[in-house]
């Protein structure tokens, strides 16, 4: 028998160097963050109406970001397409087919319960409530019914164009789709501003010939929403375009004070007083980089706004983001899918993403049949073709977990009394887009919590089975006597659990528990200094499984270190493969059979 063999697998995103189709990447460091309070100072005496707006961009300081990737181009509507093709998604308003009769028909409809309706502010509600059905059903003045059909359709003509009429949630659907996340908004700026403190993404000096804005150079292009890349010219140093102009940009960020931040007062004319206490809030969005319908200052790098995350306009879009470290977009995502009822507030707040160990696979739509689909957009917009970088995401697949940001306990005995009094204690969060044959699961997004070890009654008592061997040898009707204990949150009917044996669970956001996965002698948890644990990840063709090592921090010098093992499974069989995962890995080749085969 050949000792087993353990190579190292290549790597897609290792320390962020390699490309990634459809994203670029932009370096990490300091970049300049606000404006100039002088120039926003002068700003608000001109326009004293904006001055919460313009002081929320104030003040200026250096922050620093780490690196990471992000979309060259806005999500454009044939990128969107796929997405609402492969997932049912509601399809934006802008796609909807309304004859000019429908348009008319809604109108009057409209103006039933508010006189001073019009479609751009009623339109979006009833497209929201009516996309999915055949027909509308409109009754008209004169009493008579009149059938329309209700349909969408993303034209041709603006498949290049960013998509827009969507709300926050909807992009972060297509970025949960496709393993990516928004990027926040000093990201955002990072890849607009390089390293440097110009104003717009192409300079210091504001250009109307490459920026699609209210009085875009010449006059004919002014106004409109037009095809990214309309202007090649604009390019941030990141090779990012139209980050000046054409649509606004959802952030991941809230609208929160910029670092330092305090309110004041400037004096205007008459000796009037200016007020300068923007109106925050954390729960609407940043938005970044002005629009067609805005003027030239409004899209410069430094102006913010705040925005409803369910407000949808034809002048706000979003490009995606996507750390260096695989899986860690994904998981951020997904995060938001589990229960906090397992945690002391947010669940996602309790995790430490920046150590997600993972392997995903990135899907992608082919770029030539896109191509062919597209059509010249109306005149006098010109046709374009998308910057180098541009690609169609077209779904990604996962298997990631991140661990909690701590694990307060000091050793293994208060670890598994904490499990026993009080439920399994959060150790990890699980993203799984393969259904698991050990544990046995679906594909989703779970907690990883270690559940301790049971007697034979312990595990009655939670409502888990016995094995068949164990459970036909105990006498028929024996009661149970139960344990004083706290209330356990999580439900364990399904489960079969071997006697004395230690567990983590998988728990999904209804407080399932899912799946059991048993520790052996090798992978019970074990406190060590942090500088003897290190996270690794193994593709073991030996056994058609994936190894896990998850190192947990205790908040101090010491980490909780665990072992265990997941089983991926698709259609044609396991998906313990190598050539088929994107990631940091190690591979552990199958033993030779007796024949030395």
């Amino acid at each position: 028998m050949l000792a087993t063999a353990i190579l190292l697998a290549s790597t897609l995103m290792q320390q962020g160097a390699d490309p990634v189709p459809g994203l670029v990447f932009v370096e990490g460091g300091n970049v300049t963050v606000g404006a100039d309070r002088k120039d926003i100072d002068a700003l608000i005496l001109k326009k004293p109406e904006s001055a919460e707006q313009l002081g929320g961009m104030t003040p200026r300081s250096r922050q620093k970001v780490e690196g990471f990737y992000i979309g060259p181009t806005e999500v454009t509507n044939e990128m969107y397409l796929r997405f609402v093709q492969a997932t049912g998604h509601q399809p934006p308003q802008a796609w909807a087919t309304i004859s000019k009769d429908m348009r008319l028909a809604l109108i009057v409809e409209f103006k039933k319960t508010d006189p001073n309706a019009n479609l751009n502010t009623h339109f979006p509600r009833w497209w929201e409530a009516n996309w999915q059905k055949e027909e509308w059903v409109f009754v008209n003045p004169a009493g008579k019914e009149e059938h329309f059909p209700i349909g969408w359709d993303m034209l041709g003509g603006i498949a290049l164009e960013p998509v827009t009429t969507i709300t926050w949630y909807d992009a972060m659907a297509y970025c949960g789709w496709a393993g990516l996340r928004l990027p926040t908004e000093f990201e955002w700026i990072k890849a607009a501003r390089g390293g440097d403190e110009r104003a717009w993404p192409f300079g210091d000096k504001f250009d109307a010939k490459v920026v699609a804005f209210e009085t875009t150079s010449p006059s004919t292009m002014a106004y409109k929403l037009l095809p990214v890349n309309s202007f090649p010219g604009n390019a941030s140093p990141a090779g990012c375009v139209d980050m000046a102009g054409n649509v606004w940009e959802f952030t991941s960020s809230g609208y929160d004070p910029l670092p330092g931040f305090k309110g004041y007062q400037l004096t205007g004319k008459g000796n009037d007083k200016i007020l300068v206490y923007p109106n925050f809030d954390p729960a609407s969005a940043v938005l970044k980089g002005g629009s067609y319908m805005n003027p030239d200052f409004v899209t410069s790098i430094d102006t913010r706004v705040g925005i409803l995350k369910s407000f949808r306009a034809p002048i706000i879009g979003f490009r995606v983001a996507a750390s260096t470290l695989v899986g860690q977009s994904a998981m951020q995502n997904a995060s938001a899918e589990l229960s906090d009822k397992l945690f002391r507030g947010t669940a996602a707040r309790h995790f430490d993403f920046g150590a997600t160990i993972g392997i995903e696979r990135r899907r992608y739509a082919d770029l030539d049949a896109a191509a062919a689909y597209r059509a010249d957009p109306p005149k006098p917009i010109k046709a374009t073709t998308p910057p180098a970088g541009y690609a169609i995401f077209d779904g990604y697949e996962c298997l990631a977990v991140t661990p909690v940001a701590k694990l307060e306990f000091a050793a293994l005995d208060k670890l598994e009394r904490e499990a026993k009094e009080n439920g399994p204690v959060p150790i990890a969060m699980l993203m799984t887009t393969a259904a698991l044959a050990a544990p046995n699961a679906v594909p989703g997004t779970y907690t990883i919590a270690y559940a301790g070890e049971f007697d034979e009654n312990e595990i009655l008592e939670l409502g888990a089975s016995l094995p068949v061997k164990i459970a036909e040898r105990r006498p028929e009707g024996e009661v149970v006597a139960l344990a004083e204990r706290g209330e356990n949150p999580v439900d364990f009917a399904g489960l079969t659990l071997e006697p004395r044996t230690q567990y983590l669970v998988i728990i999904d956001a209804e407080l399932k528990a899912c799946g059991a996965i048993p520790l052996d002698g090798t992978g019970k948890p074990v406190s060590k200094m942090a500088r003897t644990a290190e996270p690794g990840l193994v593709i073991n063709l030996d056994r058609d499984r994936i190894d896990f090592t998850l190192p947990v921090s205790d908040g101090s010098r010491k980490i909780w270190n665990f072992k265990f093992h997941l089983e991926p499974v698709g259609p044609d069989g396991s998906l313990a493969r190598t050539g088929y995962w994107k990631g940091d890995y190690a591979v552990v080749e199958p033993k030779p059979d007796s024949a030395g085969k």
